[in-house]
């Protein structure tokens, strides 16, 4: 990032927003996609099993964190160490 302590020109990168742009429009076609997918009436795209293993254990841990089983720092090393753990390099 540059500094710009005293700078009276415009403080644009235009690297930053050529990016942002194309984001944007990828964004944009990644919605048009799905909505003529929605309009067909095909199904959702298939999710990773990993994923929907991870979400279904995310939804047990605040089901415990709700019933009182667990408290806020139980809870948050359980995500973390589910979530935020790199895996090993075995």
């Amino acid at each position: 990032m540059y500094n710009h302590y005293h700078n009276i020109t415009p403080r644009t990168i235009n690297y930053l927003e050529d990016r942002h742009s194309r984001m944007r429009k990828h964004e944009q076609s990644l919605a048009s996609i799905s909505r003529v997918r929605d309009d067909r009436g095909s199904s959702a795209p298939k999710r990773r099993k990993n994923k929907i293993i991870t979400d279904e254990c995310l939804v047990k841990l605040w089901q415990r964190y709700d019933d009182g089983r667990i408290d806020i720092p139980a809870f948050l090393k359980a995500v973390g160490l589910n979530y935020f753990q790199r895996p090993s390099k075995s």
